[in-house]
């Protein structure tokens, strides 16, 4: 069940992804990188679907990378290799001439979020979107660049070569929906991870650590230190806790010790006992 789960997860993105592309990026002209940016300007060169040409680079992409990279890299990409340019086609079809918006910048944007979105549930479920992830993956095998500095790389010669089919204004949109997509991205990835790690320095930890064990039900680490100043040792009581416990724990520190020092940092993901396994209770 945990695989068939990921599998429609994975088949969502790419449905989010292919619906983003024909609603905003195809009827605006919005450039983009990758598989699915050449394919749209070899449309607009030849007229031929956008989708034939993404599930031609796709296929040759993923021969390439099962050449180079081996049958595990296959297998992970070999769903989104296929199901993008399927579900493509199929919104090419189905919405005809239909376009939502003619306005770029609002292309820029609702499209920036969509493919955010949609990429980030697929990379979230350790799978791989495939088509020119290929090449970078294979350069850092081979020669040890870096997969992310080849990337962009590659998208920007992408972005650069664009120039001779779409005007320019057309490219500058697409580096704005390009920079959407991307923070989206980041923020997808974590979304749900992210904790808040409280940090508090007190005379009164005894009681902190009381209240936030027992009432607040998250666990506690003391610290050993000293003032820097006064030389005198002090009890550093450390945390992490959901972000909307935050505010609660902070009122009532103040109210055991209104001199605390309360040190607060986000922390962008925490695994372990609490988190990720199985509280452990002692009696």
């Amino acid at each position: 069940m945990k695989h068939v789960k990921s599998l429609f997860i994975i088949l969502a993105g790419n449905l989010l992804y292919s619906l983003a592309v024909r609603l905003f990026l195809m009827p605006s002209g919005l450039v983009t990188g990758g598989v699915t940016g050449i394919s749209i300007a070899l449309n607009s060169v030849t007229g031929i679907r956008v989708s034939i040409f993404a599930m031609i680079l796709n296929v040759v992409m993923w021969i390439l990378g099962l050449i180079l990279l081996g049958k595990h890299f296959a297998f992970s990409t070999l769903i989104s290799t296929l199901a993008f340019p399927v579900f493509l086609s199929f919104f090419e079809t189905a919405l005809g001439d239909y376009v939502i918006t003619e306005d770029r910048i609002l292309c820029s944007v609702l499209g920036g979020v969509l493919i955010g979105v949609a990429l980030g549930i697929v990379l979230r479920e350790d799978a791989s979107t495939g088509g020119i992830d290929v090449i970078p993956m294979a350069l850092n095998k081979y020669f040890k660049l870096s997969v992310s500095a080849t990337m962009y790389a590659i998208d920007t010669v992408i972005l650069l070569a664009q120039i001779l089919v779409f005007p320019v204004e057309n490219i500058l949109y697409g580096i704005l929906q390009i920079l959407i997509y991307s923070f989206v991205l980041e923020k997808v990835l974590i979304l749900g991870n992210t904790r808040t790690q409280m940090l508090v320095i007190s005379p009164e930890h005894e009681k902190i650590t009381s209240y936030i064990l027992h009432e607040v039900d998250r666990g506690v680490t003391l610290l050993d230190g000293h003032g820097g100043y006064t030389k005198k040792p002090a009890e550093l009581v450390l945390s992490i806790v959901s972000n909307r416990q935050v505010p609660r724990i902070e009122k009532e520190i103040r109210q055991i010790d209104p001199h605390a020092m309360i040190i607060k940092s986000s922390i962008m993901e925490v695994s372990g006992r609490g988190f990720t396994l199985a509280k452990q209770y002692i009696s």
